[in-house]
């Protein structure tokens, strides 16, 4: 049977051997970040047709008649199976404020119709925005540049992230003149989505100086970052 002498000693072995392990390993931390880039091969293309007049059935023809030029001459350019979305005829009124009767004054009713689609060839980007303005569309969306292999560049750019913090944790503990035994914990802290718009991860289109039929095309890049914890000692 224990006596109470010997739980006290036990007691105290445990402590020592807590306050060893303690000291003998020490937890740092460290973030990383990995960044890849990417040159767009795919822009996404948004283009409206509307317009008001008092006879609605009028309005939705006119705009029914003008994409079916647009759907058609597609034909032409290389589209991302599938990406094609022709939408439907929408009609609204339309009304402008009269002043002098102070009260709303009907204009005609509003009939619009979208198509986007996206292009698989930046090469046809001039000769498609030419052939959108010849059909006579009423607007054209800014374009968004994507990567079609997105998704492997944000795994690159995490993996990259990854090895960066383990990295910075093992130069953490040679300056504290120990060793890295193991990584304890990785957690992404940030990563950017698919977002053309986005800071993080952008485009930019600009006219080549020397043609107006070209255009010059910046990269997309992809960033991630995590916080990793790892035991030295």
């Amino acid at each position: 049977m224990l006596t109470k002498q010997m739980y006290a000693t036990l007691f105290l072995t445990f402590m020592l051997v807590i306050s060893e392990t303690a000291v003998a390993n020490t937890v740092l931390q460290a973030n990383g970040v990995g960044v890849v880039s990417a040159p767009p091969n795919q822009a996404v293309v948004s283009v409206d047709v509307s317009l008001t007049d008092i006879n609605p059935t009028k309005a939705q023809h006119y705009v029914s008649e003008r994409i079916d030029v647009v759907l058609a001459g597609l034909s032409a350019f290389s589209i991302v199976e599938d990406s094609l979305d022709s939408g439907y005829v929408m009609l609204s009124p339309d009304y402008e404020w009269d002043r002098e009767a102070s009260r709303q004054r009907l204009l005609g009713f509003r009939a619009t119709r979208s198509v986007s689609f996206t292009l698989n060839n930046l090469n046809q980007v001039a000769p498609l925005m030419t052939a959108l303005t010849d059909a006579k569309v009423t607007r054209i969306s800014p374009l968004a540049f994507i990567n079609s292999e997105a998704d492997e560049a944000k795994d690159r750019a995490l993996a990259l992230a990854v090895e960066n913090a383990t990295h910075k944790l093992q130069l953490l503990a040679k300056a504290a003149e120990m060793s890295l035994s193991s990584i304890a914990t990785i957690n992404e802290s940030f990563s950017s989505l698919p977002s053309p718009s986005s800071g993080l991860m952008r485009a930019e289109i600009a006219p080549d100086r020397a043609s107006k039929d070209n255009y010059v095309f910046g990269d997309i890049t992809y960033r991630a970052e995590v916080i990793a914890t790892g035991i030295a000692k």
